[in-house]
Protein backbone atom coordinates (compact mmCIF):
# COMPACT_ATOMS: atom_id res chain seq x y z
CA UNK A 1 0.00 0.00 0.00
CA UNK A 2 1.41 3.36 -0.95
CA UNK A 3 1.84 5.73 1.97
CA UNK A 4 0.41 9.20 1.48
CA UNK A 5 1.25 10.62 4.91
CA UNK A 6 4.37 11.65 6.81
CA UNK A 7 4.92 9.49 9.88
CA UNK A 8 7.70 10.59 12.18
CA UNK A 9 7.13 7.96 14.84
CA UNK A 10 4.84 5.10 15.83
CA UNK A 11 4.26 4.32 19.50
CA UNK A 12 2.83 1.16 21.04
CA UNK A 13 1.78 1.36 24.69
CA UNK A 14 0.99 -1.58 26.95
CA UNK A 15 2.18 -3.81 29.76
CA UNK A 16 5.95 -4.25 29.86
CA UNK A 17 5.83 -8.00 29.17
CA UNK A 18 3.88 -7.43 25.93
CA UNK A 19 6.09 -4.53 24.85
CA UNK A 20 9.20 -6.66 25.42
CA UNK A 21 7.79 -9.39 23.17
CA UNK A 22 6.98 -6.84 20.49
CA UNK A 23 10.49 -5.43 20.57
CA UNK A 24 12.46 -8.66 20.89
CA UNK A 25 10.50 -10.97 18.58
CA UNK A 26 8.16 -8.64 16.71
CA UNK A 27 5.10 -10.22 18.34
CA UNK A 28 1.97 -8.68 16.80
CA UNK A 29 -1.03 -9.34 19.03
CA UNK A 30 -4.29 -8.24 17.43
CA UNK A 31 -7.90 -8.54 18.51
CA UNK A 32 -11.18 -8.57 16.61
CA UNK A 33 -13.17 -5.53 15.56
CA UNK A 34 -16.05 -6.84 17.67
CA UNK A 35 -13.81 -7.09 20.72
CA UNK A 36 -12.90 -3.42 20.49
CA UNK A 37 -16.59 -2.53 20.22
CA UNK A 38 -17.73 -4.73 23.11
CA UNK A 39 -14.71 -4.86 25.42
CA UNK A 40 -15.48 -4.70 29.14
CA UNK A 41 -15.81 -1.33 30.86
CA UNK A 42 -12.96 -2.10 33.26
CA UNK A 43 -10.60 -1.75 30.31
CA UNK A 44 -11.65 1.90 30.58
CA UNK A 45 -13.95 3.98 28.49
CA UNK A 46 -11.10 5.99 26.96
CA UNK A 47 -10.39 3.05 24.65
CA UNK A 48 -13.74 1.30 24.21
CA UNK A 49 -15.50 2.49 21.06
CA UNK A 50 -19.11 1.29 20.84
CA UNK A 51 -19.17 2.44 17.19
CA UNK A 52 -16.14 0.34 16.17
CA UNK A 53 -16.72 -1.28 12.79
CA UNK A 54 -19.70 0.93 11.94
CA UNK A 55 -20.59 1.31 8.28
CA UNK A 56 -23.12 4.09 8.95
CA UNK A 57 -23.86 6.40 11.85
CA UNK A 58 -26.75 8.84 12.17
CA UNK A 59 -27.68 11.39 14.80
CA UNK A 60 -30.62 10.79 17.14
CA UNK A 61 -32.26 13.73 18.89
CA UNK A 62 -35.29 14.15 21.15
CA UNK A 63 -36.82 10.67 20.93
CA UNK A 64 -39.76 9.60 23.03
CA UNK A 65 -41.27 6.18 23.78
CA UNK A 66 -44.98 5.36 23.78
CA UNK A 67 -47.13 2.28 24.40
CA UNK A 68 -50.74 2.26 23.10
CA UNK A 69 -50.46 6.00 22.47
CA UNK A 70 -49.39 6.58 26.07
CA UNK A 71 -46.05 8.33 26.34
CA UNK A 72 -43.58 6.71 28.72
CA UNK A 73 -41.65 8.87 31.20
CA UNK A 74 -38.45 8.62 29.20
CA UNK A 75 -36.85 10.91 26.66
CA UNK A 76 -33.66 10.31 24.73
CA UNK A 77 -32.07 13.68 24.17
CA UNK A 78 -29.00 12.96 22.05
CA UNK A 79 -27.03 10.05 20.67
CA UNK A 80 -26.02 8.11 17.57
CA UNK A 81 -27.45 5.04 15.89
CA UNK A 82 -24.89 2.96 14.03
CA UNK A 83 -25.18 -0.04 11.71
CA UNK A 84 -22.33 -2.50 11.53
CA UNK A 85 -20.64 -4.55 8.86
CA UNK A 86 -20.79 -8.02 10.37
CA UNK A 87 -18.44 -9.31 7.67
CA UNK A 88 -15.54 -7.61 9.45
CA UNK A 89 -16.56 -8.29 13.07
CA UNK A 90 -14.05 -11.13 13.34
CA UNK A 91 -11.28 -9.53 11.31
CA UNK A 92 -8.44 -8.11 13.40
CA UNK A 93 -6.93 -4.75 14.34
CA UNK A 94 -3.50 -3.75 15.63
CA UNK A 95 -3.35 -0.15 16.85
CA UNK A 96 -0.54 2.32 17.49
CA UNK A 97 -0.18 6.02 18.23
CA UNK A 98 1.06 7.99 15.21
CA UNK A 99 3.26 11.07 15.47
CA UNK A 100 3.57 13.11 12.28
CA UNK A 101 6.51 15.19 11.13
CA UNK A 102 4.34 18.27 11.68
CA UNK A 103 4.64 17.62 15.43
CA UNK A 104 8.43 17.97 15.29
CA UNK A 105 8.37 21.45 16.81
CA UNK A 106 10.16 20.86 20.11
CA UNK A 107 6.92 20.75 22.13
CA UNK A 108 5.39 17.77 23.98
CA UNK A 109 2.78 16.13 21.77
CA UNK A 110 1.43 12.97 23.46
CA UNK A 111 -1.86 13.40 25.31
CA UNK A 112 -1.70 12.24 28.93
CA UNK A 113 -4.73 10.03 28.31
CA UNK A 114 -2.70 8.05 25.79
CA UNK A 115 0.14 7.64 28.28
CA UNK A 116 -2.32 5.92 30.66
CA UNK A 117 -2.90 3.00 28.27
CA UNK A 118 -0.09 0.98 29.88
CA UNK A 119 3.10 1.22 31.90
CA UNK A 120 5.55 0.82 29.02
CA UNK A 121 5.92 2.39 25.58
CA UNK A 122 7.82 1.28 22.50
CA UNK A 123 8.90 4.08 20.16
CA UNK A 124 9.19 2.73 16.62
CA UNK A 125 11.66 5.12 15.05
CA UNK A 126 11.40 3.85 11.48
CA UNK A 127 7.65 3.52 10.77
CA UNK A 128 8.13 2.71 7.10
CA UNK A 129 10.39 -0.25 7.85
CA UNK A 130 8.04 -1.53 10.54
CA UNK A 131 5.09 -1.37 8.14
CA UNK A 132 7.15 -3.15 5.47
CA UNK A 133 7.95 -6.02 7.83
CA UNK A 134 4.32 -6.47 8.90
CA UNK A 135 3.16 -6.32 5.30
CA UNK A 136 5.82 -8.79 4.17
CA UNK A 137 4.70 -11.37 6.73
CA UNK A 138 1.01 -10.93 6.03
CA UNK A 139 1.40 -11.06 2.23
CA UNK A 140 1.38 -14.87 2.11
CA UNK A 141 -0.95 -15.42 5.06
CA UNK A 142 -3.88 -12.97 5.04
CA UNK A 143 -4.98 -9.63 3.70
CA UNK A 144 -3.47 -6.57 5.33
CA UNK A 145 -4.34 -2.89 5.02
CA UNK A 146 -3.17 0.06 7.09
CA UNK A 147 -3.75 3.76 7.43
CA UNK A 148 -4.20 6.65 9.78
CA UNK A 149 -7.61 6.67 11.41
CA UNK A 150 -9.92 9.46 10.23
CA UNK A 151 -12.03 11.04 12.97
CA UNK A 152 -15.52 12.21 12.07
CA UNK A 153 -17.37 15.02 13.90
CA UNK A 154 -20.60 14.42 15.77
CA UNK A 155 -22.72 16.98 13.91
CA UNK A 156 -23.30 14.97 10.71
CA UNK A 157 -24.71 11.65 9.47
CA UNK A 158 -22.41 9.16 7.75
CA UNK A 159 -23.16 6.30 5.37
CA UNK A 160 -19.76 5.14 4.07
CA UNK A 161 -17.65 4.48 7.12
CA UNK A 162 -14.82 1.95 7.17
CA UNK A 163 -12.66 0.29 9.78
CA UNK A 164 -10.41 3.35 9.50
CA UNK A 165 -13.06 5.76 10.84
CA UNK A 166 -13.80 6.67 14.46
CA UNK A 167 -15.82 9.41 16.22
CA UNK A 168 -13.78 12.53 16.91
CA UNK A 169 -14.13 11.94 20.66
CA UNK A 170 -11.15 9.62 20.17
CA UNK A 171 -8.96 11.96 18.11
CA UNK A 172 -6.53 12.36 21.01
CA UNK A 173 -5.43 8.79 20.24
CA UNK A 174 -3.99 9.83 16.84
CA UNK A 175 -4.31 6.22 15.80
CA UNK A 176 -2.53 4.37 13.05
CA UNK A 177 -3.92 0.91 12.57
CA UNK A 178 -3.37 -2.30 10.71
CA UNK A 179 -6.46 -4.24 9.62
CA UNK A 180 -5.93 -7.95 9.01
CA UNK A 181 -8.49 -9.78 6.91
CA UNK A 182 -8.14 -12.99 8.90
CA UNK A 183 -11.56 -14.16 10.08
CA UNK A 184 -11.67 -15.93 13.42
CA UNK A 185 -13.08 -15.21 16.87
CA UNK A 186 -9.66 -15.92 18.38
CA UNK A 187 -6.90 -13.34 18.74
CA UNK A 188 -4.52 -13.16 15.80
CA UNK A 189 -0.91 -13.53 16.95
CA UNK A 190 2.22 -13.70 14.78
CA UNK A 191 5.88 -12.65 14.81
CA UNK A 192 7.77 -10.52 12.31
CA UNK A 193 11.16 -10.89 14.01
CA UNK A 194 13.07 -8.56 16.31
CA UNK A 195 12.52 -4.82 15.84
CA UNK A 196 15.20 -3.83 18.36
CA UNK A 197 17.06 -2.08 15.53
CA UNK A 198 14.20 0.36 14.92
CA UNK A 199 12.72 0.87 18.39
CA UNK A 200 13.32 2.41 21.81
CA UNK A 201 11.65 1.27 25.03
CA UNK A 202 10.65 3.74 27.74
CA UNK A 203 8.24 4.27 30.63
CA UNK A 204 4.80 5.24 29.33
CA UNK A 205 4.45 7.97 31.97
CA UNK A 206 7.36 9.83 30.35
CA UNK A 207 5.49 10.16 27.06
CA UNK A 208 3.82 13.36 28.24
CA UNK A 209 7.23 15.05 28.10
CA UNK A 210 8.28 13.55 24.76
CA UNK A 211 9.28 16.06 22.07
CA UNK A 212 10.47 15.86 18.46
CA UNK A 213 12.60 18.26 16.49
CA UNK A 214 13.87 18.27 12.94
CA UNK A 215 17.64 18.11 12.59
Amino acid sequence: MEMTYNLGLLIKIGDEQHIDKLQKSGLIYSKTVKYFREREIEEFELRRDKHEGAQSSIRINNLKLSVDNQELPFKFRKGRFSTFNQNIDFSHIFCLYAASEEQANGKPFVDERVASFGNTALLITNPGEFIRRVEEFSRNNFGCSYNLVKYYPDNKDYSQLTVFHKPDYYNFQREFRFHFDHITEEDLVFEIGSIEDISIKMEAAKLVGLTMEKK
